[in-house]
């Protein structure tokens, strides 16, 4: 080949006769291939490269009984190679320590094998952190875990106006694309979290929202949904369709008002991006970090470890009609009690 002075591109399609395709681990194998890319002038290796990658294709579909712009705009149900994908999944906190520099590779992996062993099949990476570092979306290729993308470290809804700011947001979103996009888990981008929720014009975080996923969607070809959720007022003003996307945490945020597993069955949304209860470890885990001298009743280091101890009372009021503030034991186990009714009734609405 010649080339000529400054950037050339160089495009090449390789047919694979009988490819393995990547699976997520419940519906397959996560097949990979590597590709090997050489630079070379006669016998001079100017540079060489290697990229592990997996064969699939991710397309989604309209939710049966949501009709197309009356309740929804954006279709929900993903499929792998053709097959359907029940979401199970849970948001990324961001790195395993908070304190920068002392979180290993190690425990990356760790914790993503957990998420695989607590039968999740995705995880999300959503809008309140930055993206994860490389080995994160290897070892979920690895162990065919999905992830959900927002695609850019940004909670909040007030973001500037003026052009020259936009458009380094979009070149940061699209370097985040271009970066993970050969990564047969990445499935699914999005671009904001809560963002309607606390932007100051509706109209132009939507305008802002759209023109974020047209910018990436040039360069990964994967669904793209706006922001999560999508049934706020703001959303309805902005002109998205009134059953998009639901946060279910009012059990979290509002107790007391009426049983969970009453107000989870009211809700008709085709996906639910967020579901929150708050609970508490086993005995046996608290010890691991709770000092014997504050374990009960509570101490500070329950405050220092983000406790609200005031909801996990109200959730054994709701449930069982007392507190359960007897003794530690008495108090955990029934939080676990709660845990596994909620469960249960979340698999009944799943399966429905």
């Amino acid at each position: 080949m010649n080339s000529q002075p400054g950037i050339n591109k160089v495009s090449k399609n390789i047919h694979i006769a009988k490819p393995e395709l990547w699976w997520p681990w419940d519906l397959g194998k996560p097949n990979l291939y590597i590709a090997k890319t050489t630079v070379r002038e006669g016998k001079i290796n100017h540079d060489f490269n290697e990229t592990t990658f997996g064969i699939r294709e991710v397309t989604s579909r309209w939710n049966p009984g949501f009709k197309k712009g009356v309740d929804v705009s954006y279709p929900r149900s993903t499929y792998i190679n053709g097959k359907f994908h029940f979401i199970r999944s849970a948001c990324w906190g961001g790195p395993p320590d908070i304190f920068a520099g002392r979180t290993s590779v190690k425990e990356y992996k760790k914790l993503i094998q957990l998420a695989k062993d607590a039968n999740m099949n995705n995880i999300r990476i959503f809008g309140w952190h930055p993206p994860e570092i490389p080995e994160f979306y290897q070892y979920c290729d690895e162990m065919g875990i999905t992830i959900w993308q927002d695609m850019i470290p940004m909670g909040t809804g007030n973001i500037p106006t003026e052009r020259p700011k936009l458009e380094e947001i979009f070149k940061t979103a699209i370097a985040v694309a271009v970066e993970r996009r050969n990564h047969p888990s990445f499935i699914m981008t999005e671009g904001g979290e809560e963002m309607m929720l606390r932007t100051r014009d509706a109209k132009f975080g939507r305008a802002f929202l759209e023109e974020l996923g047209d910018s990436i969607t040039k360069y990964i070809k994967i669904p793209y949904i706006p922001d999560s959720p999508l049934t706020c007022e703001q959303s309805i003003e902005a002109g998205w369709k009134p059953k998009e996307a639901v946060h279910a945490l009012r059990y979290f945020y509002d107790m007391g008002q009426w049983l969970h597993e009453d107000w989870l069955q009211t809700l008709n949304f085709p996906i639910v991006p967020e579901f929150a209860v708050t609970s508490v470890p086993s005995v046996e885990s608290l010890k691991k970090f709770i000092p014997e001298k504050e374990m009960w009743p509570p101490g500070l280091s329950w405050g220092h470890h983000w406790a609200d101890l005031t909801r996990l009372r109200m959730q054994n009021w709701d449930v069982f009609g007392d507190e359960k503030i007897d003794s530690l034991e008495q108090f955990v186990m029934h939080k676990v009690l709660f845990s596994k009714m909620v469960l249960s009734i979340s698999v009944v609405i799943n399966q429905v």
